[in-house]
C-alpha cells in the first residue's frame, strides 16, 4: 500500500497576500490548473529573498506548460515535509522529480490552500536490466583550467553534452564556461573565441554557448545529472568538480 505524506502549501496567493509573492515569468499554479489532482515535474528551484518573501520559487511543468509555485521558509513544517517527501534537504536534488498536487479548499483567507502529496511505493519491483543499459543515454564531459596560484582557482572550462546513439556518444552541444569573478578583459578573450571558432555540432547559425560558472551549473550541469541521469566524465574529475564548487559541508553519513 502506498504511503502518503500530506503537507499544505499555497497553490495560489490568497487575496490578502497577492503582492507578497515574488514576480515570476510564469503564472502561479492555481486551482484551474490542478483541477482536483495533477502531477507536475519540478524543473527549477530558485531561492528568492525579498522584503516580503524568503523561500524558494519552484518552476514546475504541468501538461506541457510551465508554472511557478512559492515555497516560503516561514512555514517550517511545510518545508520539512516536502524535503522528506523528495528524500532530500537540498533543493538541487528536487530537479526532475514529480510531485502530486491536489486541491483542498479552505475558508476565508485560506481559500487557496492545497495539499501536496507524494506517494511512495511500499516495495520496488525487481527490474532485469539488459547489458546495454549500463551506458546512460546522456553524458557530460568537461574540463577546467585554473590559475597557477596556490589556490588554483577556476578561470574557465569547456564542456560537451553527448547523447548515446548505438554504441557511441555523439556530441549534442559544446560550450565554454568561465569563473563568475573572471575579469572582463579575460572574459572578452574567451568570448571572441566563441565568435570565430565553429563548434563540432552542426547547426545554422552556429551555436556556441558561453556561460558563467553559475549559469553552467544551473542550465547544464544540474539538469544533466538530475533530469537526464548523465554519465559525468573528466580527465581529473575530483579536481574538476572541486573547481566548480563554491563551498562544502559534512554530510549526514560523514560524506562531503
Amino acid at each position: 500500500m502506498a504511503e502518503h505524506h500530506d503537507i499544505f502549501l499555497r497553490a495560489y496567493a490568497v487575496v490578502a497576500d497577492t503582492n507578497k509573492n515574488p514576480q515570476s515569468k510564469y503564472p502561479y499554479l492555481a486551482e484551474k490548473q490542478v483541477k482536483g489532482h495533477a502531477t507536475a515535474t519540478i524543473l527549477e528551484a530558485q531561492p528568492i529573498l525579498t522584503p516580503d518573501f524568503n523561500g524558494i520559487v519552484l518552476t514546475v511543468k504541468l501538461r506541457n506548460k510551465k508554472y511557478a509555485y512559492p515555497l516560503s521558509f516561514a512555514n517550517r513544517p511545510d518545508v520539512r515535509a516536502i524535503c522528506d517527501q523528495l528524500s532530500s534537504t537540498e533543493s538541487d536534488d528536487w530537479i526532475g522529480k514529480q510531485v502530486d498536487f491536489t486541491m483542498q479548499k479552505g475558508n476565508g483567507r485560506n481559500r487557496g490552500a492545497a495539499t501536496v502529496r507524494l506517494s511512495r511505493p511500499g516495495g520496488r519491483k525487481r527490474v532485469h536490466r539488459k547489458e546495454g543499459d549500463k551506458w546512460p543515454d546522456h553524458a557530460l564531459v568537461f574540463d577546467t583550467e585554473t590559475r597557477i596560484t596556490a589556490d588554483q582557482s577556476l578561470t574557465f572550462g569547456v564542456y560537451r553534452r553527448c547523447e548515446l546513439a548505438g554504441d557511441k556518444y555523439n556530441v549534442a552541444e559544446e560550450g565554454i564556461f568561465y569563473a563568475d569573478d573572471l575579469p572582463a578583459k579575460e572574459r572578452r578573450v574567451l568570448e571572441s573565441y566563441t565568435q570565430v571558432e565553429d563548434p563540432d555540432v552542426t547547426s545554422f547559425p552556429p551555436q556556441f554557448p558561453f556561460y558563467s560558472r553559475s549559469q553552467f551549473m544551473q542550465k547544464v550541469f544540474w539538469p544533466a545529472i538530475k533530469r537526464d541521469g548523465a554519465l559525468v566524465c573528466g580527465f581529473n574529475l575530483p579536481f574538476d568538480l572541486s573547481r566548480l564548487a563554491v563551498g562544502w559541508k559534512r554530510g549526514e553519513h560523514n560524506e562531503w
